[in-house]
């Protein structure tokens, strides 16, 4: 009930922020709403990112960054499968594009559990994660972007 609630806040603010950088661009009002959205997903747990209608992450948490070594860089939607080497559960079979659970869900899909195995410079070993994504919508059910979440697994 707790998580749900917290949950509920932050899509309350991802919407404020989408709302207010399309309207305007008000940039100091609405990195202070990504900061403080930061603060609360960073007791999560769990990696949780967050991007724009054109890819562009807009949120990073902490247990992100530690999950991936990496902060949120720009990297081109097409870019996405060479930059972050993501691979399906098999390890060897790399990911499409459009089967990477984020984008997926900027598309309208609700991703649940979906196994990505990342391995790359940062990460030689590898690490499998379980990744839940959803569209994030306005009240009229326009897509703004997209969320997800996701942990380490033990294979």
């Amino acid at each position: 009930k707790r998580m749900a609630e917290m949950y509920r806040k932050y899509f309350d603010i991802l919407y404020s922020i989408a709302k207010n950088y399309e309207k305007s661009q008000e940039h100091i009002e609405i990195k202070q709403k990504l900061e403080l959205l930061r603060e609360i997903t960073d007791d999560f747990g769990q990696g949780f990112v967050a991007i724009n209608q054109k890819g562009e992450f807009i949120l990073w948490n902490k247990a992100a960054e530690e999950i991936l070594f990496e902060e949120a860089t720009y990297v081109k939607l097409d870019q996405w499968q060479e930059h972050y080497d993501l691979f399906l559960d098999d390890k060897v079979t790399p990911l499409k594009l459009e089967k990477i659970p984020i984008l997926m869900s900027l598309n309208g899909e609700v991703v649940k559990n979906f196994k990505v195995f990342v391995k790359n410079n940062k990460i030689p070993r590898g690490v499998l994660l379980s990744v839940d994504s959803k569209p994030l919508k306005y009240k009229d059910g326009k897509i703004f972007g997209a969320s997800g979440i996701f942990k380490k697994i033990l294979d």
